[in-house]
């Protein structure tokens, strides 16, 4: 619920826009239908093919909260070449601070240059040596091979089969293996777990764990010696000097006490009170303690009342040596003698110093005990342990799951191979008919090889738009504050505890963290462009980054850090802030596109109508990626092609329940008898509607979800 209202906030315009549109064709339908039907289609007015890109995107709400700096490393992995920063040095937005070997992506980017290289051949021979024989060559070479295909067909099927079967029995052993990991740590927590809380504990637990369990025990025990030490300590110290009402009128030799100096005296009664405060603290502390079963207590706990201990310890030290000075300052009388006095100076002086050393020792001790059991493993370890098993268990029989139902899906597609060759077969029949009775197949053909020529630049492109991948690049203003990148590093990805990072410092750049689901966050890497979308600032977008993915699971999530910078260091934006982020998914660029809702299901087949030879002609397509506003064309149509911007079938029509017949509808007359079209377009949008030909231009469009793969 939480990511669609996201996702309606993030494009509210468009979802009115729908809204408008569906109640336009809806009522101008009802209003066709009353009239005499026909056999016929709906279609709307016209658009120009031509190229543009695909997006989708994922759009999620969070909250802000201050940075002290950014930690920036690879979204891929390999050898560091070049460091250009160093600690201290001053970086702008976009400046390249470090650079990996790319020559996993040089070998690709040379066979797509090869393959580009062969498809302009390919073109160029066409147009320098097209005639009616070499075209029927070419055509009984492909039939040729399509009908060796076809022998061979159920073979390489079987084959296909085969491999998927020995993956998925590989599959089941991973699962096995992983079973008996999980039943194994399990045996050892239930182990744990059981030893900790029954009658014969001790019996149940390894060695380390006794030993572990008695370090804790005996801990706190001693914390539980000191504060009894401690209060002996006050109290009798209470009774000397009657500080408190039960002491007050017990010693009539106070007044003499520390007389010489009453500065001394009073130094002395405020550290007294202090360190009381300090014991309550360090009762309470105790208390918690005591209060927990041994298997439960952890180091930080202990640490933590040793502290306060540690302060007391201090303090005491402070309090000896003042409280020295101050029983030497005493007056002697009949009852306060000389020895009486030197007695409490090395009681309340001496000794008390020799105390509080003890008790920073025991606070360095004990922080040494407990760094040598940093290794050792508790109960709560090994149900941190339990909870990776029990991940990787789920992990691989998903894994077996989703090959599992892959056999069908294999099947589907291997029956969809065999019509798709019966059907090329035919067609390469029919061509070699065409080409026998005269008539040339190059308009198709050079048409077909133009297309090729475009779909391997755009790959050509693609992978020269990967190299910025490889290089790591400062996303906002600031300052190196710490380097763990060297040259020579060896950059590895999704192993957080070997993360190397620059580290950079910016005033400026604040931060998100997003829940992302489990089918999401496989979609997601570092470094992502983000748009930052602020509840206070609604006609604001600012430009963030993917800066950090959590790859262990807050419960059924996984976090995501994003960065972004505000758009002026006077901008009153504040941690706590709200908004929506929307992340850019998916891309592809100059591709060739039409809007979704030109394509229309016809006998089975994509068609679109298309102008050609001076009428409309349904002209079958195929279709690949799509977004909210776009799909891809792989064939059948050209840029500068005129097709109807909207073309829903009789079929289609019928299907839906539009209609018995079905009915000839036109976007102009859509337009008058609805009112007219709303002046209102896809967000980035350069086309409109109306009798002329509707332009769409290149300009991004992201969605809401993954890509569509069609066929």
């Amino acid at each position: 619920m939480k990511r669609t209202r996201a996702w309606i906030f993030a494009h509210k315009k468009l979802s009115i826009l729908s809204v408008v549109v569906l109640v336009i064709v809806g009522v101008v339908v009802c209003k066709q239908l009353t009239k005499n039907p026909v056999n016929s289609d709906f279609v709307g007015s016209e658009y120009i093919v031509q190229t543009g890109d695909i997006q989708t995107s994922l759009t999620l709400q969070w909250t802000t909260q201050f940075s002290d700096s950014q930690k920036l490393t690879f979204s891929n992995k390999g050898k560091v070449t070049a460091v250009n920063v160093k600690v201290g040095d001053e970086v702008s937005k976009g400046q390249v601070l470090a650079a990996i070997s790319t020559d996993d992506l040089d070998d690709q980017v040379r066979q797509a240059r090869i393959n580009l290289d062969d498809a302009n051949q390919a073109l160029q021979d066409l147009l320098d040596w097209r005639n009616l024989e070499l075209e029927l060559l070419a055509e009984q070479a492909d039939l040729d091979q399509l009908l060796n295909k076809q022998k061979t067909i159920d073979q390489d099927h079987a084959l296909a089969l085969t491999e998927l079967n020995q993956k998925i029995e590989k599959e089941k052993q991973d699962v096995a293996n992983a079973q008996k990991d999980y039943d194994e740590v399990k045996a050892d927590y239930d182990e744990l777990s059981v030893g900790s809380s029954s009658a014969n504990a001790d019996l149940a637990l390894s060695s380390r764990m006794r030993e572990r369990n008695d370090t804790f025990q005996n801990a706190v025990l001693d914390l539980k010696k000191a504060i009894n030490d401690l209060r002996g300590t006050l109290d009798s110290y209470d009774q000397v000097m009657g500080i408190s009402s039960a002491y007050r009128n017990d010693n009539d030799d106070s007044q003499s006490l520390g007389a010489k100096d009453a500065s001394l005296v009073e130094q002395s009664k405020t550290l007294f009170d202090d360190i009381s405060l300090q014991k309550a603290s360090l009762e309470e502390s105790y208390q918690s303690l005591a209060s927990k079963n041994v298997k439960d207590l952890t180091d930080t706990e202990v640490i933590s009342a040793y502290a306060i201990l540690k302060t007391i310890g201090s303090n005491l030290m402070i309090r000896g040596e003042k409280n020295y000075a101050m029983f030497k300052a005493s007056l002697t009388t009949m009852t306060l003698t000389q020895s009486k006095i030197d007695g409490y100076a090395n009681t309340f002086g001496t000794q008390v110093q020799n105390a509080g050393i003890q008790y920073v020792q025991k606070y360095s001790t004990m922080v040494n005990t407990f760094a040598n059991l940093k290794d050792d493993t508790s109960l709560s370890d090994k149900e941190r342990e339990l909870n990776a098993a029990q991940l990787k268990l789920d992990q691989a029989k998903t894994t077996l799951e989703r090959d599992q139902l892959s056999i069908t899906s294999l099947l589907l597609s291997q029956q969809k191979e065999k019509v798709q060759l019966l059907d090329d077969i035919d067609t390469k029949k029919r061509n070699i008919a065409k080409i026998k009775g005269g008539d040339s197949l190059d308009e198709s053909r050079v048409k077909q090889a133009r297309n090729a020529v475009t779909q391997r630049q755009d790959a050509l492109n693609s992978l020269m738009d990967k190299y910025q991948d490889y290089l790591l690049e400062a996303n906002f203003d600031g300052v190196v504050t710490q380097m763990d990148i060297q040259v020579g590093d060896n950059i590895e990805m999704g192993n957080s505890s070997e993360a190397k990072y620059i580290y950079v410092e910016s005033n400026n750049v604040l931060e998100m963290t997003l829940d992302v689901e489990q089918v999401d966050i496989i979609k997601l890497i570092r470094g992502m462009d983000v748009i930052v979308y602020l509840d206070a600032y609604p006609d604001n977008t600012y430009e963030g980054v993917i800066s950090e993915i959590n790859t262990v699971p807050v419960g059924s999530t996984y976090e995501v850090i994003v960065a972004f910078e505000k758009q002026s260091p006077e901008e009153l934006v504040y941690a706590g802030m709200g908004g929506n982020a929307k992340i850019l998914t998916f891309q592809t660029k100059n591709v060739l596109i039409v809007p979704n809702q030109a394509i229309t299901r016809k006998d089975g087949k994509n068609v679109v109508q298309l102008y050609k030879n001076g009428k409309w002609i349904d002209q079958e397509v195929k279709i690949w990626t799509s977004d909210e506003y776009h799909t891809q064309i792989l064939d059948g149509l050209s840029v500068g092609d005129r097709i109807r911007a909207m073309y829903i079938s009789y079929e289609g029509m019928r299907n839906a329940g539009l209609s018995p017949e079905g009915t000839q509808l036109d976007m102009e007359a859509m337009m008058r008898e609805g009112g007219g079209m709303p002046d209102a377009r896809p967000s980035g949008a350069g086309g409109q509607w109306g009798s002329r030909p509707m332009m769409w231009g290149s300009s991004s469009r992201p969605s809401g979800g993954a890509p569509m793969m069609r066929m």
